[in-house]
This record gives structure tokens, sequence and C-alpha cells, in this order.
């Protein structure tokens, strides 16, 4: 099975294959909107599916992701991605969902300044998207204590 860091591409490769078939010859107007709408749902249950990896690898404690190989490098990489995804609204709305909430919330009190800010730029997007997640119970109870020097993720 392929590492959970480098699926970030299988999304795009289904939609290339989808460009290729719908340009391979006459296909009608219904098959073109069938094959459009199942590439949709497919990529969408993609998303959700490498959403829910990274919140399972971000909510995996610092030593045992650095005892796996995995660096402050690939940690802002998994928050740059997790941003692409959530500037969708439906993506956006399901980060709670998928698990992916409380660990963004927990790396804005990070030690690295690099990881603190992907995770403040994934949380910008959440506000900017209108969604609600402060009013999720996690979200006043994970920033208890956010000014104090304890409690580094």
């Amino acid at each position: 099975m392929e590492p959970l860091l480098h699926r970030r591409d299988a999304a795009f490769s289904l939609h290339q294959l989808m460009e290729n078939w719908v340009n391979c010859g006459a296909r009608s107007d219904e098959e073109r909107r069938w094959l459009a709408e199942a590439v949709e749902r497919h990529m969408m249950v993609d998303v959700v599916s490498r959403m829910r990896e990274i919140a399972l690898l971000m909510s995996t404690p610092l030593s045992v992701l650095e005892a796996q190989g995995i660096t402050t490098d690939d940690i802002e990489g998994l928050l740059a991605e997790l941003q692409v995804h959530v500037e969708s609204i439906d993506m956006a709305n399901d980060l709670h969902s998928v698990g992916g909430l409380v660990p963004v919330i927990k790396y804005l009190r990070n030690s690295n300044a690099r990881i603190r800010a992907r995770a403040a730029d994934v949380e910008g997007c959440l506000s900017l998207q209108g969604t609600r997640h402060w009013e999720v119970g996690v979200y006043s109870q994970t920033m208890i204590g956010f000014g104090s020097s304890s409690g580094h993720v």
C-alpha cells in the first residue's frame, strides 16, 4: 500500500482519465454527464478519505511521527494540503466529522512557527468559508490556555 504522505495525486489522475475517456471518441451528452457525476462522487469520497488520513496523522503524537521519519516539513505539507481541501465549503464543513478540527487547533500551539502559521491558514480558511466550527465545543475547550507556554503539540 502506498504511504499516506504520497497519495495526493490520486484525484488528479482520475480527472485526467475522465478527460481522456471523453476525448477518445464521440460520446453522447448523457454518457458524458454520467461519467462527470461518477468522477465527482468518487473524488468527493477520495478527498474525505484523504482528510481522514491527514487527521489521523495529525492526531498522532509528534514523537511517534518523528520515529516514523515524518518531519516538520511533512507536517507543513499535510496542513497545506488540508487547507486546499477545506477551500471547498463542503469539505470545510466535514473537517470536524473526519477528526481534523481538533488537531488543527492544537497545531496552533505547536512550538514550530511554520506549523503554527500553516494551522492558522487552515483555521482562517474555515472562518472565510463561513463554517461554524467555533460552535463545536472542542474549539473553546482546545483554546483554553492558548496563551500559556505549556502544552505544545
